[in-house]
């Protein structure tokens, strides 16, 4: 199967986004949650406290503990972000100036074809592949992604390839 897609900006940038919640969607909600458990520790040892019982500094410890870890990953992905949104810019800016972009399936692998030339991706050198908002997201070793979406190849497309892509990466 080959597809010679043109670059669309809003799709790029939409997939972007899926592939950041993919890597971190998890943990920022692991973190927002612990944020309000923090901030109920510190209250519940605040009136603790007030009542005449010790056991509320215990509570604090914990509740401030939880809030510093929150604000330490909120600080640090801020700059992921930061770092993302200027790469992604980079990349925009590039694929604008050369919009043609290939992928070619076959029994060997990927060919991947771009400004830059054609790379052949083995199906072993796939960690594994992602299928998330009727994009597919393949992911090679050193975490270097690949997407390509429904959107981009039409339904029918879509499905014959996402098969095809199931029979040769395992899905994790």
């Amino acid at each position: 199967m080959r597809f010679e897609l043109q670059f669309n900006e809003a799709i790029y940038r939409k997939q972007m986004k899926l592939l950041y919640d993919i890597g971190y969607g998890k943990k920022k909600n692991y973190y927002k949650y612990s944020n309000y458990l923090g901030f109920g520790f510190v209250i519940i040892g605040f009136l603790t406290i007030v009542s005449q019982f010790h056991e509320g500094y215990l509570f604090i410890i914990v509740g401030i503990y939880l809030l510093i870890s929150y604000y330490h990953f909120s600080f640090k992905d801020k700059r992921i972000l930061q770092k993302y949104e200027f790469e992604q810019l980079e990349v925009i800016d590039v694929l604008r100036n050369n919009p043609n972009v290939i992928f070619e399936f076959n029994g060997e692998g990927l060919i991947y074809s771009d400004y830059s030339g054609e790379l052949l991706i083995k199906w072993d050198e796939f960690l594994n592949y992602i299928e998330e908002d009727e994009n597919i997201f393949l992911i090679k070793k050193g975490f270097q992604p690949f997407c390509i979406g429904k959107s981009e190849i039409g339904k029918d497309n879509y499905y014959l390839t996402l098969d095809f892509i199931d029979r040769n990466v395992k899905k994790l």
